[in-house]
């Protein structure tokens, strides 16, 4: 019997489908909160970029310079992520006893990892696994699920950027309280219990494992996120604002 998940690559990200309907990533389901500190340092990016690069402003043009500014952040986030994905791969093998060759710039964070590794006695349970809830029709991939030196079976999530934020809570919740998990390409179960939810922080600097408060009354959070996700910002949203009304004609009393 095939699995009811399936998923699919597309330009880079995942697209799930459950039972052959697509179903929400939770990633997206979190576009629908708004980030203020985002937008500050959005603007700051493309502040600083303009600054650094005066001289394109003859050679580009008004508009030109304007979308090479615009685009500045964007690029950094890329970047950034893409460094991110790749971590979580190194971290995977890693856990589960492989070896990786790393770039230099990337050393010191892996050197990290070996050692949040080493320090919590990590046994994975799973890594890099597809989950699905069948009621609300979101999915995902959570990073791993390992038991730890403190006799306890964790949700973990690694994160790379300068901290740990609000919305982690919502994701790691949704991943949590799914009630399903890809075990094979043609087999579902339901999705394995947790003692405990945290964050594998990693910088240059060093690493963190924060606890992450991912119970029932976060998912309903998560849950109600989603419906404004659904009915206000996915393609396909409700219509609020109707079309226009007719204007009058004078003449008609």
């Amino acid at each position: 019997m095939a699995s009811r998940i399936l998923v699919r690559t597309k330009n880079g990200s995942d697209r799930y489908a459950i039972d052959g309907r697509e179903a929400v990533r939770v990633t997206s389901v979190l576009d629908a909160l708004a980030k203020h500190a985002l937008y500050w340092w959005n603007a700051n990016e493309a502040a600083k970029w303009a600054a650094d690069n005066m001289e394109a402003l003859s050679v580009l043009g008004r508009d030109d310079f304007v979308d090479a500014a615009t685009a500045a952040p964007r690029k950094i986030r890329n970047a950034a992520a893409a460094k991110g994905t790749d971590l979580h791969g190194w971290a995977e093998t890693l856990s589960t006893g492989g070896y990786v060759d790393v770039p230099e710039d990337q050393q010191a964070r892996v050197n990290h990892v070996l050692d949040f590794l080493d320090r919590w006695h990590v046994e994975p349970v799973m890594t890099e696994r597809t989950v699905f809830h069948d009621r609300f029709g979101y999915a995902g991939t959570l990073d791993v699920v390992a038991d730890l030196r403190d006799g306890n079976r964790w949700l973990l999530d690694y994160k790379t950027g300068k901290g740990v934020y609000q919305e982690t809570a919502l994701q790691l919740a949704a991943y949590r309280f799914a009630t399903h998990m890809q075990v094979a390409p043609d087999r579902d179960e339901p999705m394995v219990a947790v003692d405990r939810v945290g964050v594998v922080h990693v910088t240059d600097d060093g690493w963190e494992l924060v606890p992450i408060m991912a119970n029932e009354d976060v998912h309903d959070t998560f849950v109600h996120v989603l419906h404004i996700y659904q009915d206000y910002i996915q393609p396909g949203a409700k219509a609020f604002v109707l079309p226009p009304l007719p204007v009058p004609d004078l003449a008609t009393p």
